[in-house]
């Protein structure tokens, strides 16, 4: 089988334009769940888990 389909197989370049991206930061999630999860995060000492805490507060306006 992968001998008779392998000529059909094809590759391709393409060229990236553009990127976007959305951050979810914990949607949906309960106000005990947010302050557990960013009460972990500070708890790790590198400034991405820091500022990524402090991204999930601003989102849900917590203190």
């Amino acid at each position: 089988m992968l001998e008779d389909h392998l000529p059909h197989i094809t590759g391709f370049w393409c060229k990236v334009e553009k990127i976007q991206a959305i951050a979810k930061l914990h949607q949906g999630y309960d106000k005990d769940d947010i302050a557990s999860v960013t009460s972990h995060l500070e708890k790790q000492e590198n400034n991405l888990s820091s500022a990524l805490s402090e991204n999930i507060k601003k989102e849900h306006k917590c203190k």
